[in-house]
């Protein structure tokens, strides 16, 4: 045989076998009121093939459906799927499966049953209203390369939940999520991008990280009104939060709880309780982001050491920043001006009375202590601060660089905008 003959022939048998592959997939409709192919939308998927595309049209559709093909599931017009207060409306079992354009409401009383259920990879779920399902809208269990896009996400107890520690690579972009209990909660999941979410008027966090979720992003959202605005809880390190708008949070506006080596940096936080807040958290990066006008504390710092919390601009908070160290420790001993001085006579002589000083740009800044005392004596300052001048017995002024002052008591070092009671001492 001619070579360049059997050349054509196998290539025309491959052209053939593709054409032919690709004229498997067919579309089939879905109306409930006839006149289509099918008036339920199961016995629709039922009869499909992998890379199917089913388009459902309007209507009310009393179903628990379970997509367990590759296909599309389309709506026209935002058909209704009602769980009818049992089970999950729609679960996704097989891999690569788009659903778009529905109203997904009513499931079940059981914690395992949501609005739209994800149990497998590779799934699109975009543009739908997923709303009034009592324990989820959206929940993607051991669930990995998803995308959550566009969608309105309302009035359960979690909008949209990622659990489980083998999730990876999820991307949640666009949703608007408001008026749950949680309204983007992942739990022990890692490697998912949070981006571009409108999150408001959940009853708890806006977004919360729990139980050791790990190098997420969580970045553009518009956070508001919620009880916490973005919260980290137990263990949940190496996320990174930036560029998002939190405000008027009735809590906290960023909450870290026993969370460590995150970053938060370049957020707008305004008008929140407290601004930042660590609670038993260490090593984390907290940097650039501007907290202005938050009813309470621009940071709040409570049992937390080792976070490199510079620059920010804290502004117009009532206090900017605020330290508590919960556990009484013993009182340190000053290091001695000079060598061969006989030990000091510890005592407690005052504390800084201007709770809105700024320290801008590395610039020196007078802060006055006043104490009660002799009209001289050896003052000990605080390590990085140095004395300047005495203004009158008893009253001294000392000055330095916003990324040396460290007090006595806590180990933060602050940029600009705190408050700190400080112990000096003196003989």
């Amino acid at each position: 045989m001619d070579k360049g003959y059997g050349i054509l022939i196998v290539s025309v048998t491959i052209l053939v076998l593709c054409l032919v592959g690709t004229a498997s997939a067919t579309n089939c409709s879905v109306d409930g009121s006839g006149g289509e192919d099918f008036t339920g939308i199961q016995d629709a998927i039922n009869k499909a093939s992998d890379g199917d595309r089913i388009i459902v049209h309007s209507g009310i559709y009393y179903e628990n459906v379970v997509v367990d093909k590759s296909i599309t599931l389309k709506g026209n017009g935002q058909p209704v799927v009602d769980a009818g207060g049992r089970e999950s409306a729609i679960t996704l079992t097989a891999d690569g499966i788009t659903v778009e354009g529905f109203n997904v409401t009513n499931s079940g009383s059981s914690w395992t049953d949501v609005g739209i259920k994800v149990t497998s990879n590779n799934n699109t779920i975009t543009g739908n209203n997923v709303s009034n399902n009592d324990w989820g809208g959206i929940r993607l269990d051991d669930s990995s390369n998803n995308r959550i896009t566009g969608n309105n996400v309302s009035n359960s107890w979690g909008g949209i939940c990622i659990s489980h520690r083998i999730i990876n690579n999820n991307r949640i972009t666009g949703n608007n999520v408001s008026s749950n209990g949680v309204g983007i909660y992942l739990s022990s999941s890692s490697n998912n991008t949070i981006t571009g979410n409108n999150v408001n008027n959940n009853n708890n966090h806006g977004i919360g990280l729990y139980y050791s979720s790990n190098n997420n992003t969580i970045t553009g959202n518009n956070v508001s009104s919620n009880g916490v605005g973005i919260g980290l809880d137990d263990s949940s390190g190496n996320n990174k939060i930036t560029g998002n708008n939190v405000s008027n949070n009735n809590r906290t506006g960023i909450y870290l709880y026993r969370s460590s080596n995150n970053t938060i940096t370049g957020n707008n936080i305004s008008n929140n309780d407290d601004g930042i807040c660590l609670w038993g958290s260490s090593k984390n990066e907290i940097t650039g982001n501007d907290v202005t006008n938050n009813n309470d504390k621009g940071i709040d710092l409570y049992d937390s050491t080792n976070n490199n919390i510079y620059p920010n601009n804290f502004i117009s908070n009532s206090d900017n920043v605020y330290s508590y160290e919960p556990t009484p420790k013993s009182t340190p001993t000053p290091p001695s001006p000079t060598p061969n001085l006989p030990p000091p006579v510890i005592t407690p002589i005052g504390i800084w009375e201007n709770p809105q000083v700024e320290l801008k740009n590395n610039a020196y800044r007078s802060i006055t202590v006043t104490f009660t005392g002799p009209s001289s004596a050896t003052i000990y300052l605080p390590p990085g601060a140095t004395k300047t001048h005495q203004f009158s017995p008893g009253q001294y002024s000392i000055s330095a660089t916003a990324t040396n002052v460290v007090p006595f008591r806590g180990t933060e070092s602050l940029s600009r905008g705190y408050k700190y009671t400080w112990i000096f001492y003196i003989i």
